[in-house]
């Protein structure tokens, strides 16, 4: 709609500024402010739509699962530990420029040779090279990471490419929720062809298996007790109504995760001592099991 609004909004402007080109005339002005009433009715109309679009499903919000997360400094030392920390310019085993951690020095920037950084400002530099891995993460992980598994994962696609967020052994284990499978995975990329042979490379397997054994660290940091779930609609169904029982839910049992929702649920988890973080992607086991003995 707004597509369409903006298209008669330009359509309208064009003719009544051609109109005033051709005849200035008070006749003239008046086809030309007509035109103008047109355009102020018609970005009117398309606010009006867009907002009420808007409006249909209030409680209904694109976000991304792990969607707060960020490479910890542990994760970036777990890339610098393979990639290697070179401070100063040096050409690659493609020729390319490159600087600190596996950085490729892109046009404008301004590394002389003979320059000499910090290993700090190789770290930060490293920093930004890893979003693209934290956005690709973001997109196609469906499931909630821990911050050891997050760093694994990041490490694992600076070295391989993004694409294995999406096609590969590895994200079918994460997104199934096969956490045990992982490190079986991440070992089927450890290899490389050789003289046209595909043979395991020792320096890879021992990557992946550094990557495989931080993945499933557990972090110390959770600040929930057991891995949190991610909500089905039939779980949130049930929880709505385990909720409503208790007092805590006002609104219709419809599974669907809201304002209404998320204030019941942190209610009950306040209520029971346990922190949950961001219950909309999930809470922990244990509190749907004292939720549903303490509705029974």
């Amino acid at each position: 709609m707004l597509l369409i609004a903006t298209f008669a909004a330009s359509i309208n402007i064009f003719l009544s500024e051609a109109i005033l080109l051709v005849n200035p005339k008070p006749r003239c002005q008046d086809i030309a402010l007509t035109f103008r009433t047109v355009l102020r009715w018609t970005i009117s109309i398309a606010d009006t739509v867009d907002t009420e679009m808007t409006l249909v499903h209030p409680e209904e919000y694109l976000v991304f699962m792990n969607d707060d997360m960020k490479t910890s400094n542990d994760g970036l030392e777990l890339i610098a530990k393979w990639e290697g920390c070179i401070l100063k310019p040096y050409k690659d085993i493609a020729g390319l420029r490159t600087i600190g951690i596996g950085h490729l020095i892109k046009p404008g920037e301004v590394f002389p040779d003979g320059i000499t950084i910090t290993r700090e400002r190789a770290l930060e530099i490293l920093s930004q090279d890893v979003a693209l891995c934290e956005t690709a993460i973001k997109k196609n992980i469906k499931v909630p990471l821990n911050q050891n598994q997050f760093d694994a994962l990041v490490s694992f696609g600076f070295n391989c490419g993004v694409g294995v967020y999406s096609n590969s052994g590895v994200a079918t284990a994460v997104n199934s929720g096969n956490f045990a499978g992982v490190p079986v995975a991440l070992e089927a990329w450890s290899k490389a062809k050789i003289n046209g042979v595909s043979q395991t490379v020792p320096g890879l397997l021992a990557r992946r298996k550094h990557e495989a054994q931080v993945f499933m660290t557990p972090d110390p940091s959770c600040i929930i007790s057991d891995y949190p779930v991610p909500w089905t609609k039939t779980s949130l169904t049930e929880a709505q109504t385990l909720l409503k029982k208790l007092g805590l839910y006002q609104l219709s049992i419809d599974g669907l995760w809201g304002p209404g929702t998320n204030r019941a649920v942190t209610e009950f988890a306040s209520r029971n001592q346990v922190q949950i973080g961001d219950a909309s992607k999930g809470v922990p086991p244990s509190l749907i099991e004292t939720l549903k003995r303490q509705a029974s």
